[in-house]
């Protein structure tokens, strides 16, 4: 199957002209979500793209600890209609996987900002520790994508991925820090998020259940809000906090 992708792209690209990269030319944005859970939990990674404008292709290889992931599905979102999730596979005998996609001829693909293009879903084999990266793009397939002319279709630029450095990690717990407590956990009705820190607050918090499933997020305010958890069944859930700095926290919630 990937020797088939291969041979396809290596003759469509065979009809192109490629126009010479100049250094402001801008990189593609392909980022992958933290991974929230623990041993046994299933959880996803969601791949989100930014300035993904007038796009005629895309290829990437993604390696992972499996030590602590072992690989399940690709979940497709649908965006692009000729992008399935048979486009990704799983190299023989390694921990990688290859994606691969063009559009047909005299197509071009433009995507909203931060849009999910796909997820990647994983069995946590083991207790994902705080800051330590366990999927990440690597050098088995270049990370490019190619921008086509909307008003040349023969013309295209080939654009790299945007530097990401570590591309998935787990977060650091919440109880690591001495300026932000979540509270109460059990949880019945409401949770409070306070914050003591002016410099370092907190924009985001979502609640995940325990396949890695978001089922709520919010807007937080920077010193205290309350958050209501009506609407979440009793059992277990993750929770994510996103600061102003681009760091972040999770911990564990229990829903009476």
């Amino acid at each position: 199957m990937l020797r088939s992708l291969l041979v396809l792209i290596i003759a469509f690209y065979s009809s192109l002209s490629f126009a010479q990269d100049t250094p402001e030319d801008p990189c593609i944005g392909f980022q992958f979500s933290d991974i929230v859970g623990q041993a046994g939990d299933t959880v996803c990674s969601e791949l989100r793209v930014t300035d993904f404008v007038d796009i005629l292709s895309f290829q990437f290889s993604v390696q992972f600890d499996d030590i602590v992931l072992e690989y399940v599905s690709c979940t497709n979102e649908n965006l692009i209609r000729s992008f399935q999730c048979a486009d990704v596979n799983l190299q023989d005998g390694a921990p990688v996987l290859k994606a691969l996609w063009f559009e047909p001829l005299g197509n071009l693909t433009t995507l909203d900002s931060a849009a999910v293009l796909m997820s990647l879903c994983f069995n946590l084999k083991a207790d994902a520790e705080a800051g330590t990266t366990y999927l990440a793009f690597s050098d088995d397939l270049a990370s490019e994508a190619s921008v086509g002319d909307p008003n040349d279709l023969s013309v295209a630029v080939r654009r790299e991925f945007c530097p990401t450095g570590d591309i998935t990690s787990s977060l650091q717990d919440v109880s690591q820090n001495s300026f932000m407590s979540i509270y109460p956990n059990p949880v019945e009705t409401t949770l409070f998020i306070q914050n003591v820190d002016s410099k370092r607050y907190p924009v985001r918090l979502s609640i995940y259940n325990t396949t890695g499933l978001l089922v709520q997020a919010h807007q937080v305010k920077p010193s205290q809000s309350s958050i209501s958890t009506d609407g979440l069944n009793t059992g277990h859930y993750f929770i994510r906090i996103d600061m102003n700095d681009g760091t972040g926290y999770s911990t564990s919630l229990t829903k009476l």
